[in-house]
């Protein structure tokens, strides 16, 4: 038997899938509830400065657009955009 919480990576993996399957059968709360444990997973296993934590900002900040929170998403993609140009050493859009 696996231990998915034990596996930092793998579960936030599964639960960014299963925030995805969610998201497409239009469960927006079951959806926002994944993403968020997937963010807080990244950000306790690699920081607030990592590629993979930005992917789950992005991720999230879909559900909040969907739910029509575009303040949110939008303050969650300027985030995710920080540490992606930073990744990048420049900002990719703009």
């Amino acid at each position: 038997r696996v231990d998915l919480k034990s596996d930092h990576t793998r579960y936030a993996g599964s639960q960014i899938n299963l925030g995805l399957m969610r998201y497409e059968l239009g469960d927006l709360e079951t959806s926002k509830i994944c993403f968020q444990e997937a963010l807080k997973t990244r950000i306790d296993y690699y920081g607030l400065d990592h590629i993979w934590t930005a992917f789950a900002l992005t991720n999230l900040s879909l559900v909040y657009a969907s739910l029509s929170n575009e303040k949110e998403s939008q303050g969650l993609l300027e985030k995710a955009l920080v540490i992606i140009g930073k990744k990048y050493d420049h900002n990719p859009i703009w």
